[in-house]
């Protein structure tokens, strides 16, 4: 089955005609059925981060380089244990590959997510869902995936918001003009009910190809919401747990960028030092994992996730990142 017809929203398959100015009921103020509204595959992201992982197993050695300085720079570790709520754009500064050196690293960094006591990993990779006979590719097909990942996440919310802020079907649906404020709506309404014992890890990658000049638009709106959310600067909805996003793209971001307030943005060497040795996948999955593990545990055992969770200070040989890293230099390789 194509991705669009799994992803995308089918009016002709959730929504009949007479369901277009429906107001949810008790019966279908339901995770469920919010689930079944918004047609989510939930093998899908499996797949995809699957996907990530094996294409990058094939990379020649210089692209596999790319991802290692990646995963193993003490600025992706500060990014995890910090102790706030914060978004990161990375321009990659390489090729323009749908799947990128940035992907695999993505891929890698999702699929250890797996292994963190109390984190709700939600990933997207933009280059997978960007094909022009996509229908609904863009903000709000991320959208649908983010929230319908949160919704998977998760298990007690309440969702008595749906029948108290005018919330309509048809605003869900493709091609509708309230869709993406209506999607950001749910986004923010979930995110905000999950607890301070757990950690929100959100990844997206390939932002690059969500910018171009029918979709940029939608992009920028999305991205600039949940980085105002996640700032603390919406006064009407405020989070509990930690949620950090990392938005990655291969090349550079067009429109990122100018967002205010302005997004924290690592730029990656065009260059990276190479050793000219294949990444190890499986090592490099199980290191990243029991790094996972420690960090969670850590975070587990604080009574609120805004005290220090102490994890750099156990990395064996980790150092402060200088303002040379911080800069592009070359980091810490694991």
């Amino acid at each position: 089955m194509a991705n669009a017809d799994i992803l995308h929203l089918d009016a002709q398959k959730t929504l009949s005609a007479n369901q277009d100015h429906r107001e949810p009921t008790a019966k279908t103020s339901s995770t469920s059925y919010l689930l079944r509204l918004l047609n989510f595959e939930p093998g899908l992201v499996k797949q995809d981060i699957k996907k990530a992982v094996s294409d990058g197993q094939a990379f020649r050695s210089e692209k596999q380089e790319r991802t290692k300085f990646f995963t193993g720079h003490a600025r992706l570790k500060a990014w995890l244990t910090s102790r706030n709520s914060e978004v990161i754009l990375v321009n990659g500064n390489h090729d323009s590959d749908k799947i990128s050196s940035l992907s695999f690293a993505c891929g890698i960094l999702a699929t250890s997510l797996s292994s963190f006591p109390g984190a709700i990993p939600l990933t997207f990779f933009c280059g997978m869902h960007c094909d022009g006979q996509i229908e609904d590719a863009g903000a709000g097909l991320m959208l649908v995936s983010l929230v319908s990942q949160l919704l998977a996440g998760y298990q007690n919310y309440s969702l008595k918001f749906l029948r108290t802020r005018n919330f309509k079907e048809k605003d869900l649906r493709p091609g509708s003009p309230n869709r993406i404020k209506a999607l950001l709506g749910l986004f923010s309404e979930l995110i905000t009910q999950i607890p301070g014992d757990q950690i929100v890890f959100c990844v997206i990658d390939g932002i690059q190809f969500y910018e171009n000049y029918a979709r940029k638009d939608d992009t920028t709106k999305a991205i600039s919401y949940i980085n105002n959310l996640l700032l603390g600067r919406d006064h009407e909805h405020k989070l509990k747990a930690v949620v950090k996003l990392l938005i990655t793209t291969p090349a550079k971001s067009a429109t990122l960028w100018k967002i205010e307030p302005r997004i924290d943005i690592w730029e990656i060497p065009s260059q990276v030092a190479r050793s000219d040795q294949k990444l190890n996948v499986v090592k490099h999955l199980k290191d990243k994992a029991a790094e996972m593990r420690e960090v969670g545990d850590a975070h587990r055992s604080q009574s609120h996730p805004e005290e220090d969770w102490g994890f750099l200070d156990t990395q064996s040989g980790s150092e402060s990142e200088t303002e040379s890293e911080r800069g592009g230099s070359e980091g810490s390789d694991s």
